[in-house]
C-alpha cells in the first residue's frame, strides 16, 4: 500500500510536469487526472513525435499515469488512412495478466456492408481497446499507480509520402471509429463502477523525414544513407548509424532475387525470428532506417560465403558476440546477424557517429558473396569439404575428409550434410536446421571455449561419383580424444537424403578441447572422414543392461530401456544399442525389457556378456558408439 504523502507526491509531479507536443484538452466536467498518451517506441521514452519515410513500420503504445484506482479503460486512437495503414491491435501483456476475461483490441478500418469514403464521413479509420479488470475471479483488481502504464499498441505501415513541417496525427476520439458488432468506443476509464473520461491526452505526431537529413539509427548497404546499395562478387560492407555508443544490434537480411532488404521479426531459426535493432549504451532499443540493395541472384554458382566483423568492431574479438545464420529455417532466403560488443567484460561501445555531411556511419558487417568460379573466403568459423575452404566445389574422390575452422579452442560441433543425386554424380552441401531426427533439426554450429555458440559458414561444396555412404567417423583432429561423443545418423527422419553429425570433445573430464586453427594460409582441423566402405558398427566397451551406468540393475534400467526400445530414447543417456540388446539377438523388442526385469525381480537368468562387467562384443551388429561403463 502506498502512502498518501507519496501519492501527494505523485501527484505533484504530475501537475508540475511540462506540456507535451500533442497534449490537449479532453474532458472539462468530472474528469479523471490520469492522463492518456500515445507513445513511439519505448513507452518509458515518452516520446509522442516520429519522424517516418514511405515504407516504414512503427508501433504505437498507449499509455498511463496512474493516479486514480483504474478498474478498467476503453479508448479509440483514428489515423488519416491515406497516409497510414494500421497493421495489428493488440492489449499488452501487463493488462492481459490482470484478468483474462475481458480485455480486446481491434483494428476498425470503417467499413460496415460497404467500404466508407474516407474523406466523405465523419466515421474515422483507427483501432479501439477495452479491458475491465475487476471481474471473477480477480474482485477489486486495479492498476497500480505509476507513470508509463502501456495499456494497448498499434502497428502502422506508412504508405504515402508526409510532409516534414505539419504532422499527421494520432489522435483520441470518442464514438467515430465503427466497431462493429460492439457498441461505440469511449476514450475513459472505469474509476469506482462510473466511466470517467481524462482531462487531457497526448495525441501522437508523424512528419515525413525530409531529403538529406541523417537519422540517428540506421542500417545501410553501402556508406550512402540516402541511396541504395549495390552488392557484387567480393567483399561489401555494411554500415550502422548510431547517435550514441551502441551496444549491439541484430538484423534480418531477405534475398528476393537480385534484391536485398532488411527485415524485422521476420527471418530467424526454429526458436525465434530476428528483430531489427540497435540497442544503444544506456539499453535502449531503437529500430533503425534502412536502404536497400540490389546485388548477385543466388543460383547454385553464386552464394553469400560468410558475413564478418566490420571495421568499427573487428577490434572487439575476443570478448564480443557475433552470431550469423546464413541458412534460416524461417522466413525465406536471406540470413540473420547478431552482434553484442562485449559479453567478456572489456567495456566495448561501439562509438558513436555523430553527425556532418554526408552522415558518417560505422562499417560493422563484411558479407562475402561468391560467384561461380571464385574462390572463396578463409571463415573465422566454418566447415569445408576436403582441407580448403577457399576451393569453391571439392571433388570427391572416394574416402574424404570434412574439415572445420575454429578461430579460437572448440568443445565440440554439430552439423547437416544434405545429399543431392543426379546423373551418376551426388553434390554434398552444407545445411543448417534443415536435416535431423523426429526430436529436433540440427544446426550449424560451433562452440567454443567459452561455450558461447559459433555460426558455422558452410563454406563449399563436394561432388563425387554416386555411392552409398557407409560411414562418418572422427578425423585426425579428434581420433586420439579420450571420453569424446560422436553421434551420426546416415538417414535423417527429417528434411530429405543426407546425414547429421553431433560431436562434444570431451564427456568424461578429460579436458580435450578441439585446438583453434589460426589464421595463417586457412590452416583447418579434420574432424571427419567421410567413408564408402562398410566398417560395421562402432565397438565401445559396455555393459549389458546397465542403462544408467551406474554399475547396477534395477527398476530404472528396465523402465528407461523400454522408453528407448520403445519411445524413441526419451530418456537414455548412452548412445548405445548393444548394452540394450539383453539377449543379444541383434534385435531390440519387448524380450530385453523383460529380461532386465526378470534379473532384478524374479531370479531370471544372467544378461549375455558382457554382464556387470565393461568389455567389448565383438559379434554384434548394433554397435557402441558411447560406454556406459563407469
Amino acid at each position: 500500500m502506498k502512502s498518501s504523502s507519496f501519492l501527494m507526491a505523485f501527484v505533484g509531479i504530475l501537475v508540475c510536469a511540462p506540456v507535451f507536443a500533442g497534449e490537449r484538452t479532453f474532458c472539462s466536467d468530472d474528469c479523471s487526472p490520469d492522463m492518456m498518451f500515445v507513445r513511439f517506441g519505448d513507452p518509458a521514452n515518452r516520446v509522442s513525435e516520429a519522424e517516418l519515410a514511405v515504407g516504414e513500420e512503427f508501433t504505437i503504445t498507449v499509455t498511463i499515469d496512474v493516479v486514480s484506482d483504474i478498474q478498467g479503460f476503453s479508448l479509440g486512437v483514428a489515423h488519416d488512412p491515406t497516409k497510414l495503414q494500421a497493421l495489428e491491435a493488440n492489449i499488452t501483456p501487463n493488462i492481459k495478466a490482470l484478468n483474462p476475461f475481458f480485455d480486446s483490441a481491434s483494428l476498425a478500418i470503417g467499413r460496415g456492408a460497404e467500404e466508407v469514403d474516407p474523406l466523405e464521413t465523419d466515421l474515422r479509420f483507427g483501432f479501439v481497446a477495452a479491458a475491465i479488470f475487476p471481474i471473477l475471479p480477480a474482485p477489486g483488481v486495479t492498476l497500480e499507480k505509476e507513470q508509463n502504464v502501456p495499456i494497448a499498441s498499434c502497428r502502422y505501415r506508412v504508405i504515402e509520402e508526409l510532409d516534414t513541417e505539419t504532422p499527421i496525427t494520432l489522435e483520441f476520439v470518442n464514438d467515430l471509429i465503427p466497431n462493429p458488432g460492439a457498441p461505440p468506443t469511449n476514450v475513459n476509464y472505469t474509476i469506482g463502477a462510473l466511466s470517467t473520461p481524462p482531462a487531457s491526452v497526448v495525441d501522437g505526431e508523424v512528419r515525413g523525414k525530409g531529403a538529406g537529413v541523417c537519422d540517428d539509427y540506421g542500417m545501410y548497404f553501402g556508406s550512402d544513407t540516402s541511396a541504395d546499395g549495390t552488392l557484387s562478387v567480393g567483399d561489401n560492407g555494411v554500415f550502422m548509424r548510431n547517435a550514441q555508443g551502441a551496444l549491439g544490434f541484430s538484423a534480418g537480411i531477405s534475398v528476393d532475387g537480385t534484391t536485398y532488404t532488411f527485415k524485422d521479426d521476420v527471418l530467424g531459426n526454429a526458436n525465434d525470428t530476428i528483430q531489427l535493432l540497435i540497442t544503444d549504451n544506456n539499453g535502449d532499443e531503437h529500430t533503425p532506417s534502412t536502404n536497400s540493395a540490389t546485388g548477385p541472384e543466388l543460383t547454385d554458382g553464386t552464394a553469400i560465403s560468410s558475413v564478418s566483423r566490420g571495421g568499427a568492431v573487428a577490434g572487439f574479438n575476443p570478448g564480443d558476440f557475433f552470431g550469423v545464420d546464413l541458412s534460416p529455417s524461417v522466413g525465406g532466403s536471406g540470413l540473420t546477424i547478431g552482434y553484442v560488443s562485449d559479453v567478456g567484460g572489456s567495456g566495448n561501445v561501439i562509438p558513436a557517429t555523430g553527425g556532418g555531411d554526408p552522415c558518417p556511419v560505422n562499417e560493422v558487417l563484411v558479407i562475402t558473396i561468391v560467384g561461380e568460379g571464385v574462390a572463396g573466403p578463409c571463415p573465422l568459423w566454418g566447415y569445408a569439404f576436403g582441407d580448403d575452404p577457399r576451393v569453391a566445389d571439392f571433388q570427391a574422390a572416394g574416402n574424404f575428409p570434412i574439415t572445420m575452422r575454429n578461430e579460437s579452442d572448440a568443445l565440440g560441433f554439430s552439423m547437416g550434410v544434405q545429399t543431392n543425386s543426379a546423373g551418376g554424380n551426388t553434390t554434398y552441401t552444407f545445411v543448417d536446421d534443415v536435416l535431423g531426427n523426429t526430436n529436433t533439426t540440427i544446426q550449424n554450429i560451433i562452440p567454443d571455449n567459452q561455450g558461447r555458440e559459433q555460426a558455422a559458414a558452410a563454406g563449399n561444396t563436394a561432388t563425387g561419383a554416386d555411392q552409398e555412404i557407409k560411414s562418418v567417423t572422427e578425423g585426425s583432429a579428434i581420433a586420439d580424444f579420450n571420453g569424446g561423443f560422436l553421434a551420426v545418423d546416415l538417414n535423417p527422419s527429417v528434411g530429405g537424403n543426407g546425414f547429421t553429425v553431433g560431436y562434444v570433445a570431451d564427456t568424461s573430464g578429460t579436458g580435450d578441447v578441439i585446438p583453434g586453427t589460426g589464421v595463417a594460409d586457412c590452416p583447418t582441423n579434420e574432424i571427419l572422414i567421410v567413408g564408402f566402405e562398410d566398417v560395421g558398427p562402432v565397438e565401445a566397451p559396455f555393459n549389458r543392461g546397465d542403462v544408467t551406468g551406474d554399475g547396477r540393475l534395477n527398476v530404472t534400467d528396465g523402465a528407461i530401456a523400454a522408453q528407448q526400445i520403445f519411445f524413441n530414447g526419451r530418456l537414455g543417456s548412452f548412445d548405445c544399442d548393444e548394452m540394450l540388446d539383453a539377449d543379444n539377438n541383434d534385435a531390440l523388442d519387448t524380450t530385453d525389457v523383460v529380461m532386465i526385469l526378470q534379473w532384478v525381480f524374479l531370479n531370471g537368468a544372467d544378461l549375455a556378456a558382457p554382464f556387470m562387467a565393461c568389455d567389448n562384443d565383438p559379434g554384434d551388429q548394433l554397435g557402441c558408439i558411447q560406454s556406459n561403463c563407469q
